[in-house]
């Protein structure tokens, strides 16, 4: 009896809620990919253009936590850009450290959008979905707006890479910002692996 008497008062009281549509964080509350969405986007994809090439590798991480106070399935990633055959950003071997939350990986996020909105091209009961990507490099963040797709029947993903101009603080006398590892305000088409 007292094993489960301390077993049940280290647990934590769990709502378990749609990761879709779900509003904004509760404490407690366990954001859960019911339908399987972020699985979709799983997989490694490759864009290339001539000696420039850009590579992403997506996992969906189940149950992150988010500092103790809720937890969420979220999609993780790393990725590579090598333009003009020089390699300008490598993060794909962060995704071997084993975060407990994943919005410490270069790639994470998991919003799902539905329509038009910020997706002109896409019909308006499309689903796609929406994450932040790290340039450690820039010191940058900005964000991908990524559609599933079909290019000559093979898997691929449109990635919109949106440049975020408030992720930036700039102070009177500050040095420059590096630019971005990689191109912003720019739709790349990524072939599946």
């Amino acid at each position: 009896i007292l094993l489960s008497i301390l077993f049940f008062s280290n647990c934590k009281a769990q709502t378990v809620v749609p990761l879709d549509g779900s509003g904004p964080a509760e404490s407690g509350y366990y954001y859960k990919d019911i339908n399987n969405f972020l699985n979709t986007f799983e997989g490694t994809y490759l864009y290339t253009n001539g000696n420039t090439s850009f590579k992403i590798v997506l996992q969906k991480k189940v149950m992150s936590n988010v500092n103790d106070i809720f937890y969420e399935d979220i999609l993780i990633g790393g990725y590579q850009y090598i333009e003009d055959g020089v390699e300008k950003v490598n993060t794909l071997s962060k995704l071997s450290i084993p975060h407990v939350n994943g919005w410490f990986y270069p790639i994470n996020g998991n919003t799902i959008m539905t329509g038009k909105m910020r997706c002109p091209s896409c019909a308006s009961d499309e689903k796609w979905l929406a994450v932040m990507i790290v340039d450690p490099i820039g010191d940058s963040v900005n964000e991908l707006l990524i559609r599933k797709t079909l290019i000559g029947g093979q898997e691929a993903i449109r990635v919109f890479i949106y440049f975020s101009p408030f992720h930036y603080a700039v102070e009177e006398g500050a040095p420059p910002r590096i630019p971005n590892s990689y191109p912003v305000s720019t739709e790349f088409v990524f072939l599946k692996q």
